[in-house]
């Protein structure tokens, strides 16, 4: 219903009760600035990839439980800097490919897809799950050159040998990967 002015939109509320929030629902509003997501939701699909303008996700009753971002959820939303990663279990594909999130803390992730941190801008991600079980091939990959570095910080030797195989290639590990306790 929202379509035709989706390039006017500059702030989404999602109700409370709200568990699943499908794919496309504002990709491309490119003066959207600000999301409430509500405390219910359970797997947000990519709703809010390309909206170049997006400065801040919140969830109005402070954070969830469990919940999901799916693949390209936040791709491309350059100005975005920040994110809630509390309570989120899964990342998925390209997730945060091209956003500007430099610094994400991980304290409940279990599953972090290929590509889910393709970003220039990243630079500390401190994994403070001792859950993890599956980091895929990229996941943390640079973006545009191989010059690109970043600072991982872990709980254990498990995550850290997650991390070094899934730097993607074997000839450039991008990943100095710090062990400690969080």
């Amino acid at each position: 219903p929202w379509w035709e002015q989706v390039n006017q939109i500059t702030k989404v509320v999602v109700g409370e009760g709200i568990t699943y929030i499908h794919d496309n629902g504002f990709s491309g509003a490119e003066l959207l600035t600000e999301v409430e997501l509500p405390s219910s939701l359970e797997y947000l699909g990519d709703y809010f990839s390309e909206c170049p303008a997006l400065t801040s996700v919140i969830f109005r009753n402070g954070t969830h439980d469990r919940w999901q971002v799916s693949a390209r959820a936040f791709q491309n939303c350059t100005a975005l800097k920040e994110f809630p990663f509390e309570g989120v279990w899964k990342i998925g594909m390209y997730a945060f490919q091209g956003s500007g999130v430099a610094d994400v803390l991980l304290p409940d992730v279990k599953e972090i897809d290929t590509n889910a941190f393709q970003a220039r801008d990243l630079r500390r991600v401190w994994i403070k799950s001792e859950a993890i079980d599956e980091v895929l091939p990229g996941a943390f990959s640079p973006r545009y050159d191989k010059s690109w570095e970043s600072i991982i910080y872990v709980m254990n030797d498990n995550v850290a040998d997650l991390l070094t195989t899934a730097s993607g290639d074997r000839n450039f590990n991008p990943y100095k990967t710090i062990i400690a306790n969080l």
